[in-house]
C-alpha cells in the first residue's frame, strides 16, 4: 500500500508569518494497533522583521483551554507582540479539536485524555526541533485548562521543558481527600463564584454611563441583582440547574432555542433570553471588574456594554437607545471549541465539577448516571441525539478521580498568575498547584486586583529609572508604554531568579498585584 504523507494532503505551508504543518501521532503511547492521527499546529516566523532591538532566541509552547479551544493564524493571539522581537511561539490543536481530528466514531473516544495530549505535545517538540531533538522548550505556556495539560506535561516529560507559566489555572484537589464531602467543597466554591459575579455587577452599574445616560437607579440595581442571584429562582442558579453552565447554553443555544411542542426548552425553565444575553453573562468573569482603559481592552467601556445587555434583556432599559459599541475583544474565551474534547475530557480526566461531585456522591460508579445529573435537568427536553453528553462513550469501572496538580509534580520554576475576579479559578485553585504540584524549585503566584479570566492587564508606562538594565528589558518597555503581560512572561523567561523578581515586582507592585513565593521541600509522592 502506498501512502500519501501528511504534506501531500494537507497542502498549509507558510502563511504570513507563520508557519504550518501537520504530524502524524500515535492516537496511544505504546499501543500500534490503536493507529495514528494527523496532529496539527503552528508556530511564529517573524524573525526576519526589522526592528532597532536585539533578537531573541526563544522557543515557547502555548496551550490553550478548553479543553478544545482552538487558535487559528492570524486570530488575536496571545504573545504575538513577543514574536516580533524572534520569540518562536508554537500553537496546536488539542486532539479531537480543529484540524487535529481523530475517528469521529465515540469508540474513540477512549483516546481524548490529557496524558495522550501531553505524549502530542512531546511529539511536538521533536518535530519543531528536528535537528536538536534533546533540545527542550524554553517555557511551556498552560491557560485554564491548558494548565492541566502544562502541569501533566512537566510531570510526564521533565527534561523536555525549562520553565511553567500557568495562567488562570484549573484544580479540583479540594474534592481529593477522602474526608472530604463533596456538596460541601461544591457549594463553597459555588459561594466565592457568586460572590465574584455580585462584585463586578456591583462595579459595572457604579460606572458613569448607568448614573448620567441610561440612567439605572439604586433600586433597579438591587433588582438586577435579585434576579440575576436569588436562591433557586435566580437566573444563574436557573442556568446551573437545567444546563450546567452560561457557556453549554452558549455552544447548544441553536437546539435549546428550538421549538418543540409550541415552546423551547429555554422558555420551559424560565431562560427564554438571546444569546447574546448569556453571552454577557458568561463575559462577566472573562473581564472582571478592572476599569483600565490604557491597556489593549477598553474595560470601562466592555464592562458597560456587559451592563447595558443585562439590564436591557432585564427589562430595565425598554426603548432607551443603546449607548455602547460591541467590542469583540475576547480572543481567548470566544475562539471556538471542540464540545467533544470538552464533554469526554471533562468527565474521565476529572476536570468537570458538577460531574465529580455527582460520582462522589455516587460512590464513584455508573458514570452514565452522572453524566446526565451534572448535565442539567433542562435536557430532558432535548432528544438524546442531539445531547452531547449522550454521545460520551461510556467506559466500564473507568478510574475516575478528581484532577489535582498534586498527582502530577514536576520540579520546573513557575510563574502563576491569577485573577482576583476570576470566578473560573474561584476557591484556592491556583494556589493548589504552587502548594503541591512544584517540587524544589522558587516559584511565584501573583493574584492581580480586579482581573478576570481572560487575563486582560493594562499597559504599563516605566520610566527609565524603574529599569535596572534598560539595555536588556524587554524591548517594548524601552518605548516607554508596554503590554504587562508580555513583559512578564519575556523577564521570567529570559532572566534568572532573582533578575526577574527585582526587575518585574516594581511592575506588579503597581498593578496592585499580591505576591506569594514558595519553595517546597516535598518529593515526588509524598
Amino acid at each position: 500500500m502506498t501512502i500519501w504523507n501528511t504534506e501531500e494532503r494537507a497542502g498549509l505551508g507558510n502563511t504570513a508569518g507563520y508557519i504550518q504543518k501537520l504530524i502524524s501521532v500515535p492516537l496511544m503511547r505504546g499501543n500500534p494497533r490503536a493507529g495514528n492521527f494527523d496532529l496539527y499546529y503552528f508556530k511564529t516566523d517573524f524573525g526576519n522583521n526589522p526592528t532597532p532591538f536585539k533578537k531573541l532566541d526563544k522557543t515557547i509552547l502555548f496551550c490553550l483551554g478548553g479543553p478544545g479551544r482552538v487558535l487559528k493564524p492570524h486570530d488575536n493571539i496571545w504573545f504575538k507582540e513577543l514574536s516580533l522581537y524572534g520569540y518562536k511561539i508554537v500553537y496546536f490543536h488539542l486532539r479531537g479539536s480543529g484540524f487535529s481530528q481523530i475517528p469521529e466514531s465515540n469508540d474513540q473516544d477512549q483516546y481524548l485524555r490529557t496524558e495522550f495530549a501531553a505524549d502530542d505535545i512531546e511529539k511536538i517538540r521533536e518535530d519543531v526541533f528536528e535537528t536538536d531533538r534533546q533540545k527542550p522548550w524554553d517555557a511551556v505556556i498552560g491557560y485554564s485548562y491548558g494548565a492541566v495539560l502544562a502541569q501533566q506535561y512537566a510531570s510526564q516529560y521533565g527534561n523536555s521543558v525549562k520553565k511553567l507559566i500557568l495562567i488562570g489555572p484549573i484544580s479540583l484537589d479540594k474534592f481529593k481527600p477522602k474526608t472530604a464531602k463533596p456538596v460541601e467543597v461544591y457549594d463553597e466554591y459555588e459561594k466565592e463564584v457568586k460572590e465574584i459575579r455580585i462584585s463586578i455587577i456591583d462595579e459595572i452599574y457604579k460606572l458613569k454611563i448607568f448614573h448620567e445616560q441610561l440612567r439605572i437607579s439604586e433600586e433597579q440595581r438591587a433588582q438586577i441583582k435579585e434576579m440575576l442571584f436569588a436562591d433557586q429562582e435566580g437566573i444563574f442558579p436557573k442556568i446551573e440547574k437545567n444546563f450546567g453552565s452560561e457557556q453549554s447554553v452558549i455552544d447548544n443555544y441553536e437546539i435549546l432555542s428550538e421549538s418543540s411542542n409550541g415552546t423551547n426548552s429555554l422558555r420551559r425553565v424560565g431562560l427564554n433570553y438571546k444569546q447574546s444575553f448569556f453571552q454577557a453573562l458568561r463575559d462577566l468573569q472573562v473581564y472582571g471588574r478592572r476599569t483600565d482603559n490604557d491597556g489593549a481592552v477598553n474595560q470601562e467601556a466592555k464592562l458597560g456594554e456587559l451592563g447595558e445587555v443585562i439590564a436591557r434583556a432585564l427589562g430595565f432599559l425598554g426603548t432607551v437607545p443603546s449607548m455602547s459599541e460591541p467590542q469583540n475583544v475576547a480572543a481567548i474565551t470566544n475562539a471556538p471549541r471542540s464540545i467533544r474534547a470538552l464533554e469526554v475530557m471533562g468527565v474521565y480526566d476529572g476536570i468537570n465539577r458538577r460531574f465529580i461531585k455527582e460520582w462522589l456522591l455516587n460512590g464513584s460508579k455508573d458514570v452514565a448516571k452522572c453524566i446526565e445529573q451534572a448535565s442539567g435537568i433542562g435536557w430532558k427536553y432535548i432528544s438524546d441525539e442531539k445531547n452531547p453528553s449522550k454521545k460520551i462513550r461510556i467506559t466500564e469501572e473507568p478510574s475516575i478521580k478528581p484532577w489535582s496538580p498534586a498527582d502530577h509534580p514536576h520540579d520546573k520554576s513557575t510563574l502563576i498568575l491569577k485573577g482576583s475576579a476570576d470566578p473560573v479559578t474561584a476557591a484556592g485553585q491556583a494556589e493548589s498547584y504552587l502548594k503541591q504540584g512544584i517540587v524544589g524549585q522558587q516559584s511565584i503566584l501573583l493574584n492581580f486586583h480586579g482581573v478576570g479570566h481572560e487575563f486582560i492587564l493594562p499597559g504599563v508606562r516605566v520610566v527609565p529609572e524603574e529599569l535596572h538594565k534598560p539595555d536588556d528589558i524587554y524591548p517594548p518597555l524601552q518605548g516607554g508604554n508596554a503590554d504587562f503581560l508580555n513583559c512578564l512572561l519575556y523577564a521570567f523567561v529570559e532572566k534568572d531568579w532573582e533578575d526577574f523578581t527585582t526587575v518585574a515586582r516594581p511592575i506588579w507592585n503597581r498593578l496592585g498585584a499580591e505576591e506569594r513565593l514558595f519553595v517546597t521541600t516535598l518529593k515526588p509522592g509524598q
